[in-house]
């Protein structure tokens, strides 16, 4: 059998430490919120609308909640890059103990 080597790898701190990406993981929020507003585009181009619907049709209300949250996830992603998220510090536990 050959022998089995283990490397002690120690975390310092936490992952996005130092990098560009440090206290914006809120980014999350605004790319969910983008996905489902880009779902709504889709169905809503690909709707296949009777020619005698009514005004304003089937497709007022979701091109409503897509122009909502298409803007939302613009202003959620401006204020996520400009002000980060601050990252808690907590000197009393190791970074081990996480």
């Amino acid at each position: 059998m050959s022998a089995q080597t283990t490397a002690n790898t120690e975390r310092t701190g936490h992952l996005g430490a130092g990098t560009w990406w440090q206290g914006r993981s809120g980014l999350i929020v605004p790319l969910i919120m983008g996905a489902f507003s880009t779902y709504l585009l889709v169905g809503i181009l690909t709707m296949e609308v009777p020619a005698d619907a009514d005004k304003p049709g089937p497709q007022f209300f979701p091109t409503i909640i897509m122009l909502v949250g298409y803007a939302l996830t613009i202003l959620l992603v401006i204020a996520y890059i400009r002000n980060p998220e601050p990252v808690d510090v907590d000197d009393e536990l190791p970074a081990a103990a996480e």
